[in-house]
């Protein structure tokens, strides 16, 4: 089969489709040609975890939508994620926010830059909606501290502006990953499905539930998404090997901080909260970098911007804005810090801001000299208090109020000299004039920079082109117990952000029995006689029957068990059955032939539960004793699957110690005895 070149947004894209598809992959695809066919206003939506082919199945997709004459509007949640896709081959991906918002602030409103919807409306019958990276877009209200974006619910707005004027929805393809974190609540995210339908829009969602590569960080992300599928957190995977290591605190520490210092950046260390993020930071710079002051930045500084910040230039026309998200390297710092002090009402002191100037390269965007605020960079936490974003809005209006000076002198003079109504058109238009510069100026946009040596997990997420990851596994974002949906959640999603090497510190002992209570008063002090258990076999009843020679008392249901479980034990062997003496009071007697003729006569026991032990075994010789009853060792089958994985547990860890399990007794779902041998005797657990 020939590469396809597929036409998507006016633009080509060679897509290669000659991969073997797994078979979730092949039902999703037959899934969304029934989608494709239908002409309403649905959404699809294609849940996978890592390494599971949403990529594949959405290039696919769009050859089929292609063929149907539709091309396909890609968005994502932010614009660095959509330089992610643009490197994966995806043509034309762009930020839902500037798409479905105009590219300026209309409007201050309550100290907040105003984005008002303002979006091409797509052609119907030409154009699907692809949103990548679904599980970060959601229906909780979203504003940053200078920012908002229409009414902040970004689904409300989006289904709002694509139903004006009576205008039908489109078909939106849903691309993402159940599994990590998402951005609000769960129940809100675009995945879920649930807002979709409070709008009454048809919502179907299929998983790709195989992974399409394998090695070692594949298999331990999958581990983690089989626990979260079947909800049951009590193992943690196993850690070892190169790709995926467990990393001893104190061990590696200059390879590591080698690393994080290195631009362009390629190493990252993760943790679950900002003050954890903070603290590494300040170590690696006093030991890398020779400095113990947060407050203010070095050459070599590497750095992660938390909000749209406009550069400063001496041509307006020229101005760089600088997205939230985008890394770069200090180049130069200037030596003075600016103060600024505004005595809001009902203060008696007055809010203090410093602002500095720093000249800094960033990631896909050159270098930028940027005004930034050192309250911000070292606060242990991302945030400015309440009144220091009052005072940013009025030193940014003071400035701009000072620039049109002019303007507001001929505005007073006209409020004496003109008729009201063009009065109120200057001022409309002097007043929109000043919102421009404060929403321009950048003392509003001074850049909230953190050191980006050391993340949150939920800051790193949507990130995937670091070659190695370090990661503080000692808590999550919300809790530090393991045994939760949301720690297996938030690992998982930091081993998303490298498909590389990870390495893991402070990595918790997580199994079934990591935290037994263990009580070892003992309860009797006794002879414990062991005698062998045979477990049988779970089979069909029906075939059971057929395998039975003729005559064979089948009063019971057990005896055609014990038959058919002795006759697959010796199927492979030098023995058969010979002889079955029945008829004694819950007993059952086999006599067992060899090839040469040597017979061993084996008492089997049961009782009113269907538990089988071998009472004795009669032979001339003891080596033929101990054939068979090495031909007759059987596992345990024990029913209740939660106690199986406890008893592995246990026999597991007894037997790093020298304890070895002869016998188990499985009285409820809830309860089994264990009786293990070791050097000193026996010893019976409950």
């Amino acid at each position: 089969m020939r590469t396809p070149i597929i036409p998507i947004l006016n633009d080509t894209v060679e897509i290669n489709l000659e991969i073997q598809l797994t078979a979730s992959q092949q039902h999703v695809l037959s899934m969304a040609n029934q989608w494709i066919a239908v002409e309403d206003c649905s959404a699809f939506a294609i849940t996978g975890a890592e390494n599971s082919g949403k990529k594949t199945v959405v290039r696919h997709i769009a050859q089929v939508l292609a063929e149907h004459g539709k091309s396909l509007v890609y968005l994502s949640p932010n614009a660095r994620i959509a330089n992610k896709y643009k490197v994966f081959g995806f043509p034309d991906v762009q930020s839902i926010y500037s798409w479905l918002y105009a590219s300026r602030p209309s409007k201050l409103e309550k100290d907040k830059a105003c984005y008002d919807v303002s979006v091409t409306l797509p052609d119907v019958k030409r154009e699907v909606l692809v949103f990548l990276d679904a599980h970060l877009l959601g229906d909780d209200k979203f504003e940053t501290e200078t920012t908002r974006y229409g009414s902040g619910f970004l689904f409300q707005d989006m289904i709002s502006a694509l139903q004006d004027n009576g205008q039908l929805l489109p078909k939106m393809l849903l691309v993402g990953d159940s599994f990590q974190l998402t951005r609000g609540r769960i129940q809100r995210s675009l995945l879920s499905g649930e807002v979709f339908r409070e709008k009454n829009i048809l919502f179907n969602a299929y998983s790709l539930s195989e992974q399409i590569s394998s090695g070692e960080l594949s298999d331990y992300q999958l581990q983690l998404v089989s626990a979260l599928s079947n909800k049951s957190f009590v193992r943690l995977p196993e850690v070892g090997g190169n790709d995926i290591t467990r990393v001893i605190s104190g061990e590696q520490t200059d390879e590591i901080g080698r690393a994080l210092v290195a631009w362009p950046k390629h190493t990252a260390f993760l943790c679950a909260q900002n003050m954890d993020a903070f603290k590494i930071n300040r170590g690696i710079r006093a030991r890398y970098l020779n400095t113990r002051n947060m407050h203010s930045l070095v050459v070599g500084d590497i750095v992660d911007i938390h909000n749209r910040t406009v550069g400063l230039q001496d041509d307006v026309i020229d101005t760089k804005w600088v997205n939230s998200g985008t890394f770069g390297r200090v180049i130069s710092v200037a030596s003075d810090i600016e103060t600024k002090t505004v005595l809001l009402k009902g203060r008696e002191a007055g809010t203090v801001l410093h602002f500095a100037v720093a000249t800094i390269e960033f990631e896909s965007m050159g270098i930028v000299t940027v005004r930034y605020i050192p309250e911000y960079l070292s606060a242990e936490t991302p945030a400015l208090s309440a009144d220091q974003l009052i005072a940013l809005n009025i030193i940014a209006r003071e400035e701009a109020t000072e620039k049109l000076q002019d303007q507001k002198y001929q505005l007073e003079i006209a409020k004496e000299s003109l008729p009201e109504a063009e009065y109120k058109q200057l001022s409309y238009e002097y007043q929109k004039q000043l919102a421009d510069h404060i929403m321009s100026s950048s003392y509003f946009n001074a850049a909230r920079l953190r050191f980006a040596y050391a993340m949150t997990v939920h800051r790193a997420q949507g990130y995937s082109g670091w070659t190695q990851l370090y990661v503080d596994t000692s808590c999550c974002h919300d809790n530090a117990n393991y045994s939760t949906d949301s720690y297996f959640r938030w690992l998982y999603t930091a081993t998303c952000c490298s498909n590389q090497k990870i390495g893991l510190l402070k990595y918790p002992n997580l199994s079934p029995i990591s935290n037994a209570s263990w009580h070892c008063v003992p309860k009797k002090i006794g002879i414990i006689a062991v005698k062998q258990r045979l477990y049988l076999e779970p089979s069909n009843l029906v075939d059971e029957l057929e395998q039975l020679p003729v005559g064979f008392d089948t009063s019971n249901s057990i005896y055609a068990k014990l038959y058919t479980t002795i006759q697959s034990l010796l199927v492979d062997s030098d023995w058969k059955i010979q002889d079955v003496i029945q008829g004694r009071s819950y007993q059952q007697v086999y006599e067992l032939v060899a090839g040469d003729g040597e017979v061993v006569t084996v008492q089997f026991s049961y009782n009113g539960k269907g538990e089988i032990t071998i009472q004795s075994v009669r032979s001339s010789a003891d080596v033929f004793k101990e054939t068979v009853l090495s031909l007759l060792s059987t596992k345990p089958h024990v029913q209740s699957s939660s106690l199986e994985e406890a008893i592995r547990e246990l026999t597991n860890y007894l037997n790093q110690i020298g304890w070895q399990a002869v016998l188990i007794e499985e009285k409820s779902q809830y309860k089994a005895y264990v009786t293990l041998v070791g050097s000193r005797g026996y010893i019976k657990l409950d």
